[in-house]
């Protein structure tokens, strides 16, 4: 890219910040420094949608400046292209997370969500982009694989395409809940230790870890402790969707009746749970045949309810895996 449309970027850049900063005139000066500036055909088409105080306003409200970066840019004593290279890699992502597109309500399960490093996506791969900390976008990961979630996604996908718009319709726990009490920990201190060792098991995604704090060795992938991991976070997200509770407990926006036509179908949460699991036949048929009872419901349910049964009396409740979910393996 030529050196003077770099140049005209940054500035943009930097109006955006004194806009945000209400420094307006000086906004107004720097839009007025950018416009000497030639810029080449294609980056004039690039920024065809950040024209003006509009585009500048736009800019910093998806890559936000500091006051730092702004002292940089006006006095732009720095080469252009160095300081242009160190912005942009700030804002780039480190790591991506999508969710395959093609699908079906009668597959062993709907969403097959997860993360990848930073390289060429294919169409097929639909990416998400979030501002939360990687510990939410973990936790949100495992939401989406998780088994209950998975249910609501067979009452929205009608054809083979998990597209955006039957995507963005899929209930999820927001991400206020992730700081709720789980037992004697929150949700987020739960759900992310766990996520972290079934997603970082190769070093291609050592720079989401270091995200979330992790600055270890990947994991070892091992089928006996990720299925009891992956029964933990579904249990604890049928928590989380049916309530903390052995019993049914009315919402604000509940009426008597809702309430007691849920309760004459499912008595209790574990009632709705066993049901929710038992509408995964390919599931229950492959853990019939290997292991002679449908193995993935039954260990779900059991921690479901020690996990209510501990949450209830605030008692801790601690994983039978050794080392512990989260830990890494020493040899």
């Amino acid at each position: 890219m030529p050196v003077d449309s770099v140049r005209s970027v940054l500035l943009l850049w930097l109006a955006g910040w004194q806009f945000s900063v209400e420094r307006l005139a000086e906004a107004q000066d720097t839009l007025f420094r950018r416009d000497r500036f030639e810029i080449a055909r294609e980056v004039r088409k690039a920024l065809v949608q950040y024209p003006g105080e509009s585009g500048a306003r736009r800019l910093q409200q998806l890559f936000p400046l500091t006051a730092t970066d702004a002292e940089r840019l006006t006095a732009l004593k720095t080469d252009p292209m160095t300081l242009a290279q160190e912005l942009v890699e700030r804002f780039s992502p480190r790591w991506l997370v999508g969710w395959r597109d093609i699908t079906n309500a009668a597959n062993t399960r709907t969403i097959i969500s997860s993360f990848c490093p930073v390289t060429a996506i294919g169409h097929k791969f639909l990416l998400m982009f979030s501002k939360l900390p990687a510990q939410l976008v973990v936790g949100l990961m495992a939401n989406l694989n998780s088994f209950v979630a998975d249910f609501v996604a067979r009452q929205k996908v009608g054809g083979t395409s998990l597209n955006y718009f039957t995507f963005r319709q899929l209930a999820v726990l927001p991400p206020a809940a992730y700081k709720n009490r789980f037992m004697t920990t929150t949700y987020c201190d739960f759900v992310s230790s766990r996520s972290l060792e079934l997603i970082f098991t190769a070093d291609d995604l050592a720079l989401l870890a270091r995200d979330c704090g992790y600055d270890d060795q990947p994991f070892r992938w091992d089928e006996a402790r990720r299925f009891q991991i992956r029964a933990e976070l579904d249990a604890a997200y049928l928590h989380a969707y049916l309530g903390p509770s052995d019993t049914w407990q009315p919402t604000p926006a509940e009426t008597r009746e809702n309430l007691a036509s849920l309760r004459a179908h499912f008595p209790t949460p574990k009632d709705a749970a066993a049901h929710l699991l038992n509408s995964f036949p390919l599931v229950r048929v492959k853990d019939e045949k290997a292991h002679g009872h449908y193995r993935t419901r039954d260990t779900i349910l059991a921690l479901y309810e020690a996990f209510t049964h501990a949450h209830r009396n605030q008692q801790p409740w601690s994983s039978p895996l050794d080392p512990p979910p989260g830990t890494p393996a020493r040899s």
